[in-house]
C-alpha cells in the first residue's frame, strides 16, 4: 500500500491557516501597548494635577506659617503634623475591617516614624526657624532647590528611576537658583533697611544653612514615601506614622520648652492660623503622596516647585519683603528648571 503524499495544493492552504493567529497576535499586542500609553497619560495628568494642587495648598501653608513666626518652632511645626495625623488615623478606621492585616510590619513602623523624626525636626522645625529669619519669598525657593536635587539622587540611586536629560539640565538650573538666592540673602542681610540689621550675618548663614538642611530632610522623606507607598502599605498608614512621629516628639520638647501655661497663653489668633497650616499641609501632604504613586519622585517634585513662584508673591505682597535682582534670577531660574523637566521617563 503506497502512502499517500501532500499535493502542493493541501500544502497552499495549510500555510495561510496561520496567518490569522499571527495578525491576531499582533493587534493583541498593538491593544495592550495603546492601552498602557493611555494608562501612564491617564496617570500622568493625574500626577500633574495633584502635584500643582498641593502646590498651591503648600504656599497657603507656608504663608500661615510665615504669620505665626514669633512663635515657638517646635510648637508651630506640632500643631501642623496633628491634622495629618488625625485625618489618617480617620482613614484608616474608617478602612478597618475584620481579620485584616497591619498596613505594614513592626520593622516598617519604625522607619517610618524615624523618617519622620527626620522630616519633622530637620525639616519642619528647621523650615520654620529659617523662614522668621529669611523670609517667605527666599526660604522655599532655597529648600526646593536642595529638595529637588537630593531628590533626583535620591531618586536615581535608592529607588531606581532613571533620570533623564532634562532632570539634569533641572538640577543645573537649579543649582545657578540656589546660588542666586543664597547672594540675596546675604545682600539682604549686609544692606539693612535704615541702618540697621534686623539680625547678624551669622544668624542669617545660620538660617540659610537649616533651610537647605529642611530641603535635604523633605527629600529623605519623599523618596521613603514613595518607596513604602509603591509597595504595600497604604498612603494613609505611612501618613498616620509620619504624623503621629511629628505629634509625639515636637509636642514633648514644646512642653518642656514653654511649660504647660506658655502653651495655654498662645494667642486665639495664632492657635487658628497653626491649625489652619496644618490642615492645608494635610491635604497638600495627601495630594502629594498620591501623585508619587502615579509619577516619578523628581518629576512630582518638579511639578511641585511651582510653588516657588507662589511664595514669592505671597512674601513680597502679603509679608513686604524685600526683593533683589539676585532673587528675581533664582527665581526665573527655578521656574526654568520646572519647565525643563516636563515629562516623567518611563520606570524601570
Amino acid at each position: 500500500m503506497t502512502q499517500e503524499r501532500p499535493t502542493q495544493r493541501d500544502s497552499v492552504t495549510d500555510e495561510p491557516a496561520e496567518e490569522p493567529i499571527v495578525a491576531a497576535a499582533d493587534a493583541g499586542a498593538e491593544v495592550a501597548e495603546a492601552a498602557e500609553h493611555a494608562r501612564l497619560d491617564r496617570d500622568l495628568l493625574r500626577g500633574t494635577l495633584l502635584g500643582l494642587t498641593s502646590a498651591v495648598l503648600y504656599t497657603c501653608t507656608n504663608a500661615c506659617l510665615r504669620y505665626v513666626s514669633h512663635c515657638d518652632v517646635y510648637w508651630v511645626s506640632c500643631l501642623k503634623a496633628f491634622p495629618t495625623m488625625t485625618l489618617a488615623a480617620v482613614i484608616l478606621l474608617l478602612d478597618r475591617r475584620p481579620g485584616r492585616k497591619l498596613p505594614f510590619t513592626p520593622l516598617m513602623a519604625l522607619g517610618l516614624y524615624l523618617t519622620g523624626l527626620l522630616a519633622h525636626v530637620g525639616g519642619n522645625v528647621a523650615f520654620q526657624w529659617g523662614l522668621g529669619i529669611v523670609g517667605l519669598a527666599a526660604t522655599v525657593p532655597l529648600t526646593f532647590s536642595l529638595l529637588l536635587i537630593a531628590g533626583a539622587l535620591l531618586s536615581k540611586f535608592w529607588l531606581g528611576e532613571a533620570i533623564t536629560r532634562q532632570t539634569v539640565i533641572a538640577i543645573t538650573l537649579l543649582t545657578g537658583a540656589f546660588i542666586c538666592v543664597c547672594l540675596h540673602t546675604r545682600l539682604v542681610a549686609t544692606q539693612p533697611v535704615d541702618g540697621v540689621a534686623e539680625f547678624p550675618i551669622a544668624t542669617v548663614a545660620w538660617a540659610v544653612a537649616a533651610v537647605c538642611f529642611s530641603g535635604i530632610a523633605y527629600a529623605v522623606l519623599g523618596a521613603v514615601v514613595r518607596r513604602t507607598v509603591t509597595g504595600t502599605a497604604s498612603v494613609a498608614a505611612v501618613l498616620f506614622m509620619i504624623g503621629f512621629s511629628g505629634v509625639t516628639s515636637l509636642g514633648g520638647i514644646a512642653l518642656g520648652r514653654m511649660g504647660l501655661s506658655g502653651i495655654l497663653a498662645t494667642a486665639p489668633g495664632d492657635w487658628a492660623m497653626m491649625l489652619t497650616a496644618g490642615t492645608l499641609n494635610a491635604v497638600a501632604f495627601f495630594a502629594l503622596t498620591r501623585a508619587m504613586q502615579l509619577v516619578t519622585v523628581s518629576y512630582v517634585n518638579i511639578v511641585n516647585a511651582s510653588q516657588v513662584a507662589m511664595a514669592a508673591v505671597a512674601g513680597v505682597v502679603l509679608f513686604h519683603e524685600r526683593t533683589t535682582l539676585w532673587l528675581a534670577g533664582g527665581l526665573a531660574l527655578t521656574v526654568a528648571g520646572l519647565v525643563t523637566n516636563r515629562r516623567p521617563s518611563k520606570r524601570r
